[in-house]
């Protein structure tokens, strides 16, 4: 009986212990913001060869990039807030401190400038960018998923990264309002 005890009692403490560890699996700290999160999520990636300074899979896709290559006359968008979500998507791709592209600052009161001088400017978005390859068998011998983390594969043979290139443009203003009608 008193072993029984015993036994119980180290099964209890064992339990309770394991109950209340802090388990060493490797995890974001709480309340992060997206961009935070995939911070954290790629941390341990090396972007050597993300030489553009854009990994789209890194950022928050506000609209669709990939057909607009410069190649068709659809790299044409009709509403500058097309464009400008075409912009965000790749500012908040930047695997640098400073987006290869720029902030909105960097454009922004110049073209509105113009517009208050009668002149509609033409925005045009040209750089080039990466993205994970789109072979999933290949991207999982060269990237693995571990303690919540993207990390390289060490001694990989090949970039886990495809180099793409965005041509899109739009007018700041696609209305016209004359005066005299």
């Amino acid at each position: 009986m008193k072993k029984l005890k015993s036994a119980f009692l180290r099964v209890s403490i064992a339990l309770i212990s394991l109950i209340f560890s802090n388990p060493t699996i490797a995890q974001p700290p709480p309340n992060l913001s997206l961009s935070e999160q995939m911070d954290y999520l790629m941390a341990p990636l090396d972007f050597t060869e993300v030489t553009s300074g854009i990994l789209l899979d890194k950022g928050f896709p506000m609209m669709e990039i990939a057909a607009f290559d410069g190649t068709t006359s659809g790299d044409t968008l009709k509403e500058y807030g097309d464009w400008f979500r075409q912009f965000g998507t790749m500012v908040t791709s930047k695997t640098t401190v400073a987006s290869p592209v720029g902030i909105t600052d960097d454009y922004k009161p110049a073209a509105d400038a113009m517009l208050k001088t009668g002149v509609i400017p033409i925005m045009v978005l040209h750089t080039a960018y990466h993205k994970f390859i789109s072979d999933s068998v290949v991207l999982s011998s060269l990237i693995t998923f571990q303690n919540n983390q993207l990390n390289d594969v060490v001694g990989r043979t090949s970039s886990p990264y495809a180099l793409h290139e965005i041509v899109s443009f739009s007018p700041k203003k696609n209305t016209f309002y004359d005066k005299y009608q």
